[in-house]
């Protein structure tokens, strides 16, 4: 595709996007810049008749490209707001070009493109120019010292005005009622050919699908949705592929024929490239009603897709994509692997990232590689590591992690500390009543002491009756601690436990005397 097309394309998109998804700021951020890539070089031009003539073509192109509904939606704008040609200098500015997005955005007044042009006129543009109606007047760019630009008058209301975008397409090949409706609303006009096309090919693919096949017909038609699909990956028709593989998946779920299940099996691989991957798995961004039928293809794909997903994680720029990809690698059993390479990765987020993947997926099997970046110079690193250990639980995870209750950051032995709350092992115990006596950090006690109550060992009781206690004359325990500890003999509720909080429930201090209480009244509840 030609710079000028990806250039209309982006901008197109963009327009859409302020349309229909105003909120969808990241997406809008994401089109600006990719139509600013394309003018950063050369100048570029936007044509209302180009366009128009682009319609006519995709109107009889099956499948529909996905780009269609933007450049349909640019086509109609620029007709309705009297809008020719837009001229786009190289390196135009950002500003700008989101401006006359935003004009082209509104809605239109019927007033032969004078609202349109008072737009144009505030933006000041100096780095575009903007023909509006049949006599070629030109809003353009303004002089940097302010100077008014010569020729620049109010908006214009041509003679005879601009000619419809039903016009400009008037000799394509669509139904003579979509014409009839085009010469009426441009808009509804473009809608009846979006709809009037439809994907009839894929559908017959689809159909075909469904009949009950022989070993014989299998290999047949299998070919031909194959050709089909890569046909459709080359066009960029993302959308079309992942429906008909869907049903593809579909199909080959309830085959029981083993010839024709390994026909399906050599086909569905056959679209396991990764061009074909990397278009699929931006659907989970960008289309939403395209999400579901994405994923099973994705998920269907195994490994090859999993190194995609994780490349793209890896290059996302915009909180959307990232979000979209880990959830769908949370999916992907066959991720693991990838993401453990990721945990050598030079940039810390890079490494976090996977750590915190790693562990949401219990991926077992990365546990040593987990223990490895407990030693990672960036902490943020070291708390991820910390927590996915804590989740894999397994024996060498869980001998490591207490010694992260030793880390030199606050917040790597805060996760360790509460992590070991659902750690059932002696030695996480142990380590917990050992830390106690050298932590400075009182959230990081507090924390403790909550774990400490998930351990109902006798060692544990005594010390967290020491703990509950007001401390000596010299050195008072801070309240917070000792609410922690009570909290935690009451979590414990053996005998030793519920007698020493009878005696707590006595204490001077009133919020110790009401959480002994409170622990005493639920262990009567629940006893009752």
């Amino acid at each position: 595709m030609s710079s000028s097309a990806l250039f209309s394309r982006e901008f197109a998109r963009l327009v859409w996007l302020l349309v229909y998804r105003p909120q969808h700021l990241d997406d809008q951020k994401r089109a600006l810049r990719a139509a600013l890539q394309e003018a950063k070089t050369q100048g570029q031009r936007v044509s209302q008749n180009e366009l128009a003539v682009e319609a006519s073509k995709i109107a009889n192109v099956t499948p529909r490209p996905d780009d269609a509904p933007w450049l349909m939606e640019l086509a109609t704008r620029m007709a309705q707001h009297s809008v020719r040609l837009v001229e786009f200098q190289a390196k135009a500015k950002a500003s700008e070009v989101l401006g006359l997005a935003r004009a082209l955005a509104m809605q239109s007044q019927q007033d032969g493109g004078k609202a349109f042009d008072a737009e144009v006129v505030a933006l000041g543009p100096q780095t575009l120019a903007v023909h509006l109606g049949r006599d070629g007047f030109v809003r353009t760019p303004t002089p940097p010292a302010g100077i008014r630009a010569i020729g620049s008058r109010p908006a214009l209301t041509p003679p005879g005005g601009l000619p419809p975008l039903a016009e400009a397409v008037a000799s394509a090949p669509v139904p003579a009622a979509v014409k009839r409706l085009g010469n009426e609303n441009p808009r509804m006009m473009a809608d009846a050919i979006m709809t009037s096309t439809g994907e009839r090919p894929a559908n017959d693919l689809v159909m075909r699908l469904r009949r009950d096949l022989t070993a014989e017909e299998a290999p047949i038609l299998l070919d031909e949705v194959g050709r089909s699909l890569e046909e459709s990956a080359r066009l960029g028709h993302w959308v079309t592929v992942v429906d008909v593989a869907s049903k593809m998946i579909e199909r080959e779920a309830i085959v029981t024929q083993p010839d024709v299940k390994r026909v399906f099996g050599v086909q569905l691989r056959r679209l396991a490239k990764p061009a074909i991957l990397k278009g699929v798995a931006q659907l989970l961004v960008s289309r939403r009603d395209a999400r579901e039928a994405a994923m099973a293809f994705i998920l269907r794909q195994g490994a090859p897709a999993a190194d995609v997903l994780v490349d793209l994680l890896v290059s996302a720029e915009a909180s959307t994509e990232r979000r979209a990809y880990r959830d769908a690698i949370v999916q992907c059993p066959e991720a693991a692997e990838p993401l453990q390479h990721l945990l050598r990765d030079h940039r810390w987020f890079v490494v976090r990232n996977a750590a915190e993947l790693l562990g949401e997926m219990n991926a077992t099997s990365a546990d040593q590689e987990l223990i490895n970046i407990l030693r990672h110079k960036d902490t943020r690193v070291r708390r991820a590591a910390t927590l996915a250990l804590i989740r894999l639980g397994t024996p060498r995870a869980l001998h490591t992690i207490v010694h992260a209750l030793q880390d030199s950051d606050a917040a790597v032995r805060l996760k360790a500390a509460q992590g070991l709350a659902n750690v059932r092992n002696p030695r996480a115990t142990q380590a917990l009543l050992t830390a106690l006596d050298s932590e400075q950090d009182q959230d990081i006690l507090v924390a403790m002491l909550h774990s400490l109550g998930k351990h109902p060992a006798d060692e544990v009781v005594t010390r967290l009756v020491k703990e509950a206690g007001p401390g000596s004359l010299l050195k008072r325990r801070p309240v917070p601690r000792r609410l922690a500890a009570v909290s935690a003999l009451g979590e414990i509720a053996s005998h030793s436990a519920l007698t020493a909080l009878r005696g707590l429930a006595k204490d001077r201090e009133t919020s110790v005397r009401e959480h002994a209480a409170r622990a005493l009244n639920v262990q009567g509840a629940v006893n009752a």
